[in-house]
Order: C-alpha cells, then structure tokens, then sequence
C-alpha cells in the first residue's frame, strides 16, 4: 500500500431532493460506477477521494445528505468548505425547491462558502423539463 503525503483536506456537501441522484453522483465521481444500493439514501454517508487540483494533492471529504434529515445538516456544514445543490432537471418540484436549500446552506456553512448548482440526470434529456436557461439563470441568483 502506498502512502501519498496529502497538502490540503477540503470538504463539501450534496443537498437536494429525494431521488434526484447525489449519491449517484458520488459514486460516479469517487468510485466511477453506479451505487451498489438501490432506491433513495436512508442516512448521510461521508465518501473519500484523493486528487490533485493544480499539482497539488487534495483529500475531498464529500458528504452524501438525505433529506429526511434535513435537521443533521447544519451540524455536517460546520466543518465544510462548500456545498452542491443537485435537481432532477426531469422533475420541476426538485427544481423549484432550489431555493429552499440554497436557504438551507446558506444558513449552515461558513460566510462566503461556495454554493454550486448542479442539474443532474442529463443522460434522459428527452425528459427534461428544466432547460439549460433556466438552471444558468438559478445560479445566477
């Protein structure tokens, strides 16, 4: 096993409606597969990555929330340094509830932590309901 000597531990959060693919997400990016679970997440979870950004080597310390436990949320922001907000752009409710956790994490993390939206689900874009335009002009908020 090799040891690599880390510079950097950055942590960040996915928020967002039920079924609207964070943890999807995760596994993609941490795993580069599919969840070996099926169905929605039934408690948070904390995954791992080491990367490099700029040459230098970076642990991402990247939390996986469920929202039926919205209230655990503010205790898992304290000690991160960003947050992700994730909508189905198949699901208009996912989309219009952007804002309520943009509330929530703007709330919860430290002042001038970045938030990040993310439209997730682009592979079933003959389902899209959201359109690119609208998801740049959320951002943009």
């Amino acid at each position: 096993m090799e040891f690599i000597k880390l510079r950097y531990s950055l942590k960040v959060v996915l928020v967002g409606d039920s079924g609207v693919g964070k943890t999807n997400i995760i596994y993609r990016y941490t795993k580069n597969s599919d969840p070996s679970e099926n169905g929605h997440t039934l408690s948070n979870k904390l995954f791992f990555k080491n990367t490099k950004i700029k040459n230098k080597k970076i642990r991402l310390e990247i939390w996986d929330t469920t929202d039926q436990e919205e209230e655990i949320i503010p205790y898992i922001c304290q000690s991160v340094h960003g947050g992700f907000i994730v909508y189905d752009i198949c699901q208009s409710e996912s989309f219009d509830n952007v804002d309520f956790w943009f509330n929530v994490l703007k709330e919860s993390l430290p002042e001038n932590s970045p938030i990040i939206l993310l439209g997730n689900k682009s592979d079933l874009n003959d389902e899209r309901v959201i359109g690119e335009e609208e998801g740049i002009k959320k951002q943009k908020i």
